[in-house]
């Protein structure tokens, strides 16, 4: 007689998958709780504010404000002179500063992170400032 061969279950694998997702989903539960109960009502708030205009408080009622639609994206775009030269300033100087400060941050990285001479003194005189503000 032949014995049977039953295949041999994953459960051990399964189980530390499902340990690993749950220590992951921990390790980002801190930022998720931040995103929705700090950072999201206030995006929500800024976009609704940027579709209303506000009536001004009087005696004991509280600000209010009126749906305005796109009128308030109209008058900065197209009325206000200066809004959209300070947004051109504004962009012109992310697209040039980014790309700067990363390939200087990769840059010192890499040099900090070789085998030279004076290394650790030179790594305290660069994170120093970080340190102490």
């Amino acid at each position: 007689m032949t014995k049977a061969v039953t295949p041999k279950k994953k459960k051990n694998n399964a189980s530390l998958d499902r340990r690993k997702a749950r220590a992951g989903w921990i390790f980002v539960l801190p930022f998720v709780l931040g995103f929705v109960l700090v950072y999201l009502p206030i995006i929500i708030d800024s976009i609704i504010y940027s579709f209303s205009t506000t009536i001004p408080a009087t005696g004991m009622t509280r600000t209010s404000y009126e749906f305005v639609g796109w009128t308030n994206y109209k008058d900065a775009l197209f009325e206000d002179p200066g809004f959209v030269k300070t947004l051109l300033e504004g962009l012109t100087n992310m697209v040039m500063e980014i790309p700067m400060i990363l390939i200087f941050s990769l840059f010192m990285a890499v040099l900090l992170n070789q085998k030279m001479v004076g290394r650790a003194l030179f790594r305290a005189i660069f994170f120093v400032p970080v340190i102490l503000a």
